[in-house]
């Protein structure tokens, strides 16, 4: 966390990705300590190129508008890192 962000960058599981989004920076935006969360995960040509079970920017973003605006309930900024090929 530094000037009321926190910042996480998931390379791991899928559910790591949820529980940063739906767990830590709540957590953190509840008890005021963030004002907004990032969370930065490969987009789905940099997961191809991984093991199996990562979670993927394009997924996680269809998750978060098809859940709608409330869920997770902490203004999030969600990047996509791309492979250099």
């Amino acid at each position: 966390m530094k000037d009321r962000a926190a910042v996480e960058i998931q390379f791991g599981k899928y559910f790591s990705v949820q529980y940063d989004l739906h767990v830590k920076h709540t957590f953190f935006y509840e008890r005021g300590d963030i004002d907004v969360g990032i969370e930065i995960i490969p987009t789905h040509k940099m997961m191809s190129l991984m093991s199996s079970g990562v979670a993927w920017y394009e997924n996680e973003l269809a998750n978060i508008v098809r859940e709608g605006r409330s869920n997770p309930s902490v203004p999030v900024v969600l990047l996509g890192v791309e492979p250099v090929l």
